[in-house]
């Protein structure tokens, strides 16, 4: 086990620490104030070199400078309302300093009488994903702006023949809702 995952002790006990340590994603406990209590060996992909261990620091540190205040404001006030929190994208420069996107599944932790103490954040690279929807996207906006002209002098004859086209190319992509 690393130096990262013998921190204090969480809600899970050592029963766990192991397997945590193990996975191959990125895993996080805070306590309600957002100081890093537990982090497995993935979480050191999102670490930059000149933070030193992860045990003690504030987890926001972690995310890009241009997110830093958001994600404590939404921490702090996660932590005043106790709703469990929705999934969240952020952004975070790696240990290589490549910024990455990285979709956050988080859960509250609770003490004995049902009080947020904390937050246990398992973190998904989801940056080719969205790198991908984000070309579809300009793709399909590049389209639309070419095709105007185009159907002007057709009056439209052709407008449900593209919308038909585009909708079958978006479900062959597996892109929805784009």
């Amino acid at each position: 086990m690393n130096e990262t995952s013998q921190a204090a002790p969480s809600a899970m006990g050592n029963s766990g620490l192991d397997a945590i340590d193990e996975l191959p994603l990125p895993y996080l406990e805070m306590d309600a104030r957002g100081y890093i209590t537990r982090a497995n060996r993935a979480t050191q992909a999102l670490h930059p070199k000149e933070l030193g261990s992860l045990i003690g620091r504030m987890a926001w540190e972690l995310i890009a400078s241009d997110e830093m205040e958001q994600s404590c404001a939404a921490y702090l006030s996660l932590m005043e309302s106790g709703v469990d929190p929705p999934r969240v994208l952020r952004h975070f420069y790696t240990r290589s300093g490549e910024y990455r996107t990285y979709e956050l599944h988080r859960s509250l932790i609770r003490d004995a009488e049902g009080r947020p103490a904390g937050m246990r954040m398992l973190c998904v690279d989801v940056t080719q994903a969205q790198r991908v929807l984000e070309e579809a996207q300009r793709a399909r906006m590049a389209g639309k702006h070419a095709g105007v002209g185009a159907r002007r002098g057709h009056r439209n004859r052709c407008a449900g023949y593209h919308s038909r086209r585009e909708s079958g190319r978006r479900r062959a992509a597996g892109v929805q809702g784009v």
